[in-house]
């Protein structure tokens, strides 16, 4: 069930609260602008009541992490401290404790980019961020900046440099991996597929409604590489996919898919996007099959074959 409203996600903009060089002190509800704030752990300086260096700290803290566009950035002169709220249209759950419970479709949180480590969010930006429900129905980042991370070329990143470290090559579907989220959803025969974790979804280039271009297959070998490309891909607008690969002696077939196959909300529209993926393959002949499935709102869904190739693998 869909709630038809919008929470609001408190970000804390607290002074000297927690320390920021490892897994902080948490406090369960914001502490209100000018009351005396708690002496910092460790003896150090910082800004924020919560803030986690790791992934698996943000987890067993967090309720929901989201995966959303952000639609609206709108600042005020709330006082004593100005403030900036931002509204995201959440795209993808990427992971909840709770599977019984529901955020509605757009969620909204506030911020103050004039303070040290609260960079500001650029607006149209895709964003991953960690939410907590705090009290009923009202929601906060979890752990401030820290909780927060943006998405951009398809790979992920901290928006603070001294929040979780992920590495340089970490995707959407390498995100999700990283939460312990469930086992992706594969249709019968993928099972004990292998993701592919060098893929790049391009933005949408065009309307899948209004252009003639067809999803087509190309292929070369870069050393011990094979370097797909997967052209026009039709899926939804502002849908991020994955892909997996089950191999044989001389096959090698491939699934893109959506990375959220039970959507929380979609987009009205279609879009085409160009997708780059590269996986390593032993020496031998090779017959490459791709296929492309939709999300599960869609009936049937079984994969669609969208073209084979063959390759000679040095």
């Amino acid at each position: 069930m869909r709630l038809g409203r919008e929470i609001v996600l408190t970000c804390l903009w607290l002074g000297a609260c927690a320390d920021v060089s490892d897994q902080a002190t948490i406090h369960p509800t914001p502490i209100a602008a000018g009351a005396p704030a708690p002496a910092p752990t460790h003896g150090s300086s910082a800004s924020w009541a919560e803030w986690y260096s790791s992934l698996e700290a943000l987890r067993q803290h967090t309720d929901f992490v989201v995966l959303g566009s952000v639609s609206s950035v709108v600042a005020s002169d709330t006082k004593p401290i100005p403030s900036t709220t931002v509204g995201v249209a959440v795209r993808t759950v990427l992971w909840q404790r709770d599977p019984k419970r529901t955020l509605p479709d757009t969620v909204q949180f506030q911020h103050n980019p004039e303070l040290k480590d609260d960079p500001a969010v650029p607006p149209d930006a895709t964003i991953i961020v960690c939410l907590t429900e705090f009290s009923p129905g009202a929601y906060r980042v979890t752990g401030g900046p820290s909780g927060r991370f943006e998405v951009k070329d398809g790979k992920v990143t901290a928006v603070v440099p001294n929040g979780v470290e992920l590495g340089a090559d970490v995707n959407v579907q390498t995100f999700r991996a990283l939460l312990g989220s469930d086992a992706p959803d594969l249709p019968a025969g993928w099972e004990d597929a292998e993701p592919i974790a060098d893929l790049m979804q391009n933005p949408c280039a065009d309307s899948a409604l209004a252009s003639e271009l067809k999803d087509t297959l190309r292929a070369n070998v870069e050393g011990n590489t094979i370097v797909l490309a997967y052209d026009h891909a039709h899926f939804r607008c502002v849908q991020d996919v994955e892909a997996f690969a089950k191999r044989s002696e001389h096959a090698l077939e491939v699934l893109v898919q959506p990375v959220e196959m039970h959507p929380h909300v979609v987009a009205g529209c279609d879009c085409l996007y160009d997708i780059n993926m590269r996986l390593e393959s032993a020496p031998g002949a090779l017959d490459i099959t791709l296929y492309r499935r939709w999300d599960a709102l869609n009936e049937p869904n079984d994969p669609v074959s969208i073209g084979s190739v063959k390759l000679e693998m040095p």
